[in-house]
């Protein structure tokens, strides 16, 4: 029985039911899971509608399924966030093997980084984007959250605070690449100088800023390749927030500190830049920033750029800079946003402006 097949088998008993799958696309992407576009059709065969079935056959990842479901009791189903609506998800048996499935709506859109590159730049209407992309990221910062750290991760390390969940996070990160062992230059930084960064960083990090007294909900993860939008002649809107493996409870602006840094290695950082007023404005819509918001970013930058570099340097090797002309320009630019914060400078000095 092939793969599309089972996928169908296993939609059309979740789906209403008076629809029927119509066709089955095996999509790219996962590492611990498969995912599937499902299209269905009304049984008066003019409506139609698509879902997204993720099926996670290792035991060792069904912990995802209660995470979705905790997700949409935290933003009761609050019409501002911008989750994909959840079908169904649990656990199911196909030919005697046992899996966990999640069973979402398929929101129809591209990825935002490509949304904004349709059209020359110069064309997007930054201003409402920016407003929009703020309201909806602090509708998500709106939701009060438990203990802190990944929702609903099992065999996690207790973490009495956020700061104490930042600190071991960071630790975490230099320690696997000490451990490691692995000694590599790629694009003229060696492993050796990433190690280096760590006593500055302990030294200039503002630990008081990252107190917080209520724990938020986070995306954890704000790649503008995790969030879908549609661009008509334009005018870029965003549909939703997807990959949601990573959200965090704790202090939800890491999130505006990662798209920051994700602005870094953008074609279009200047007109985002420009605009970031709009995207204040459209934050405050929902949520008041923190006042200490300056000060703990660079926490947050830092951690983001370290976590790529050990990603990098440890799951990579020295022909990695050869697959893209980019790849170069993103290693020494995450060494670069380390230095500036190992140095006691400001992110500013590094072309980074502050979003909120």
């Amino acid at each position: 029985m092939s793969a599309d097949i089972k996928a169908s088998e296993i939609a059309q008993r979740y789906i209403d039911k008076d629809e029927r799958v119509t066709q089955v696309e095996r999509l790219g992407g996962g590492i611990s899971n498969i995912n599937y576009h499902i299209t269905t059709q009304h049984h008066d065969q003019e409506t139609k509608a698509g879902y997204v079935l993720t099926v996670y056959p290792e035991i060792s990842d069904w912990w995802k399924i209660e995470k979705e479901r905790v997700l949409r009791d935290l933003t009761q189903n609050d019409k501002d966030v911008l989750f994909p609506r959840l079908v169904d998800c649990g656990t199911d048996t196909q030919n005697g093997n046992k899996f966990a499935f999640i069973l979402r709506e398929f929101v129809h859109g591209i990825d935002l980084d490509s949304a904004l590159q349709i059209n020359m730049v110069g064309n997007i209407d930054w201003k409402s984007f920016c407003h929009n992309l703020g309201f909806r990221l602090a509708s998500i910062h709106s939701s009060v959250t438990g203990q802190v750290g990944v929702i609903s991760m099992p065999e996690q390390e207790a973490h009495s605070n956020w700061l104490d969940y930042m600190n071991s996070q960071i630790s975490s990160e230099y320690h696997d690449l000490w451990d490691s062992g692995v000694n590599r230059v790629m694009a003229g930084v060696s492993t050796e100088d990433i190690l280096h960064t760590e006593s500055g960083l302990v030294k200039h990090l503002d630990e008081s800023s990252i107190h917080i007294s209520t724990n938020h909900l986070a995306h954890g993860d704000t790649r503008f390749a995790n969030l879908i939008a549609t661009n008509q002649n334009g005018l870029v809107e965003v549909k939703s927030f997807i990959d949601l493996e990573w959200a965090l409870s704790g202090d939800p602006e890491i999130d505006v500190a990662f798209i920051e840094n994700w602005l870094v290695f953008s074609s279009y950082a200047d007109e985002f830049n420009q605009n970031r007023e709009s995207f204040l404005k459209g934050y405050l819509t929902k949520r008041k920033p923190s006042e200490t918001y300056q000060a703990k970013r660079k926490t947050y930058h830092a951690y983001r750029s370290l976590n790529y570099l050990k990603n990098v340097f440890l799951h990579q090797n020295e022909d990695f800079v050869k697959q893209d002309p980019r790849y170069p320009g993103y290693i020494q630019k995450h060494m670069g946003i380390l230095g500036v914060i190992s140095k006691g400078q400001s992110l500013e000095e590094f072309g980074i402006q502050s979003l909120i």
